[in-house]
């Protein structure tokens, strides 16, 4: 028997949300025969695919944060993660995040240490500040990281250009690794759409959903203005998010200010949130910023028309009923009416070979052996 490819897995933590979500479902995929997946994390507050992760006979390295200077922190962040590189003899260090400093901490390290090629992976651009210091340390950190690394992934075009030269994105160095899904999963299924809608008393309501973290990037405290000028058109209907973090109590409260309580249902988190896809009408994401947004994938295989922000990459729309609106609660009213007044008389689900996950898990392996190759 050849011996294993050791793949380290750097990524923030082992909680809920999408970037884990992303490395996980590929960790379940690969073929554990040919491949050793192990997981290097900074932050072991969250630590819901733990058992998961352990019992699949994987070894998780923790990282603790040792100063409050993020720059010191880095640097005792590298050092670490060099030692881990050293003494397990990692083949690739695979290191994903929004961010260049999250990428750094695996990267540099991996970098630094002879006999493991590094993979860097940028899930979303960030939020620029677009100042002549903040561009320039950017321009700056786009250089070194392309200088580094043995191959560059990202979820999209727009995330690859935020992290990478376009040299580099040019070269057989880069690939689009597509946020894919166990397509079947998602596929819409009208007994499951009775018993959710039932289980939550919304058998004859017009749902707008959601699936996602509730922090700033995701804004839903302003799909709730939207919401507020909906209700004075509409009574039969809720806002059904599915998923928790810490704008819940601002969400709630925002609520209460507007007196929409009524309408909005904050499922909380969800171990399987393919479940609720069937239950909505319509699917929105109105992000600040977004790498992708795969539950905008989940959303239309489930035959979900999606109304999401200008934020979001347009290579999302796989259906051709995206709608990629400016962040302004009138124009997402408007969204609203319209997606009520043209609900289809039956609901068909969305098939995509270029998203489904065991397809591009082949990939994958196959872009991992190529980089040992190089």
């Amino acid at each position: 028997m050849s011996k294993k490819i050791k793949v380290l897995m750097s990524v923030n933590s082992l909680g809920m949300g999408g970037n884990v979500i992303f490395v996980m479902n590929f960790f379940r995929h690969l073929n554990k025969e040919k491949f050793q997946v192990d997981f290097v994390i900074y932050d072991d507050s969250k630590m819901d695919f733990l058992e998961e992760v352990k019992s699949a006979g994987s070894q998780i390295y923790v990282i603790k944060n040792q100063h409050q200077n993020r720059w010191r922190n880095l640097l005792a962040q590298i050092r670490q993660v060099k030692q881990v590189l050293r003494d397990n003899h990692y083949d690739i260090i695979h290191c994903h995040s929004c961010s260049f400093i999250g990428i750094f901490r695996g990267a540099i390290p991996g970098w630094r240490t002879k006999g493991t090629k590094v993979i860097a992976h940028a899930h979303n651009p960030g939020m620029p500040k677009h100042t002549l210091a903040d561009n320039f340390i950017r321009f700056c950190f786009k250089i070194f990281l392309s200088h580094i690394v043995d191959m560059g992934f990202s979820c999209s075009k727009e995330s690859g250009a935020s992290k990478y030269t376009r040299h580099f994105m040019e070269s057989s160095k880069f690939a689009v690794i597509n946020n894919a899904i166990e397509t079947s999963k998602f596929y819409f299924d009208s007994e499951l759409r009775a018993k959710i809608r039932k289980q939550y008393g919304i058998q004859d309501k017009f749902v707008i959903g959601s699936v996602g973290r509730l922090e700033a990037q995701k804004n839903y405290l302003f799909i709730l203005d939207a919401l507020k000028l909906y209700a004075d058109k509409n009574k039969d209907f809720c806002l059904f998010l599915v998923g928790d973090g810490s704008q819940r109590s601002a969400i709630e409260e925002k609520t209460k200010a507007l007196d929409i309580e009524e309408y909005v249902i904050l499922v909380g988190k969800v171990t399987q949130p393919d479940l609720f896809y069937s239950a909505m009408d319509v699917f929105v994401l109105p992000s600040i910023y977004e790498g992708f947004g795969f539950v905008n994938i989940e959303a239309q295989v489930s035959g979900l028309p999606c109304i999401v922000s200008e934020a979001v990459p347009r290579e999302v729309d796989i259906s051709g009923r995206v709608e990629f609106l400016k962040l302004e609660p009138q124009t997402w009213c408007r969204a609203f009416e319209n997606a009520f007044e043209n609900q289809p008389m039956e609901r068909h689900s969305v098939t995509t070979s270029k998203y489904d996950l065991t397809q591009e898990t082949i990939r994958l392996e196959g872009l991992y052996q190529s980089v040992l190759e190089q």
